[in-house]
C-alpha cells in the first residue's frame, strides 16, 4: 500500500501545478484582447442585478432599465445576442438615453469578462 503513496503525490502535484497555471495565464485581459466592435472605453460599466425578459427590463446596479426591440448587445462571440444573455450576475459595460421623467433606456451593452481589466475612468 505504501508504494501508492508516490503516485498520488504526483497527482496532486500536478493538479496544483495545473491550476496555478490556469490561474495565472487567465489573470487578467486587455481590451487589445477583445474583438474590434467593442468601445475602447464604457459609458457605465456594472452587474446584472435582475432581467425581466417579458417586460424588456433589466436592473443594473440598482437603476431599473428598459430594453428597447432592436438594442445591440455584444459578447466576444457575436455582435447580435438575445436579451437573454443578460443574466443576474453578468458584468456589462453599456450606454444608455432618457432618464429624469423619461424612461430610461439602452443603448447598447458589451459583455465584459470579469478577468478584463478596465481604467478607473469608465467605471460607474
Amino acid at each position: 500500500m505504501s508504494r501508492f503513496k508516490p503516485a498520488t503525490l504526483t497527482i496532486n502535484y500536478l493538479y496544483v501545478a495545473g491550476l496555478l497555471f490556469c490561474s495565472l495565464t487567465a489573470a487578467a485581459m486587455d481590451f487589445d484582447d477583445l474583438p474590434a466592435y467593442y468601445p475602447e472605453h464604457f459609458n457605465y460599466v456594472g452587474h446584472v442585478d435582475r432581467l425581466d425578459i417579458a417586460r424588456r427590463v433589466v436592473v443594473i446596479e440598482d437603476q431599473l432599465i428598459h430594453v428597447p426591440h432592436g438594442t445591440a448587445i455584444f459578447s466576444r462571440h457575436s455582435q447580435n445576442e438575445l436579451i437573454s444573455s443578460l443574466t443576474p450576475g453578468t458584468r456589462i459595460g453599456y450606454s444608455i438615453q432618457g432618464g429624469g421623467r423619461n424612461a430610461v433606456l439602452l443603448n447598447a451593452a458589451w459583455i465584459i469578462p470579469e478577468s478584463l481589466r478596465i481604467p478607473d475612468e469608465t467605471r460607474d
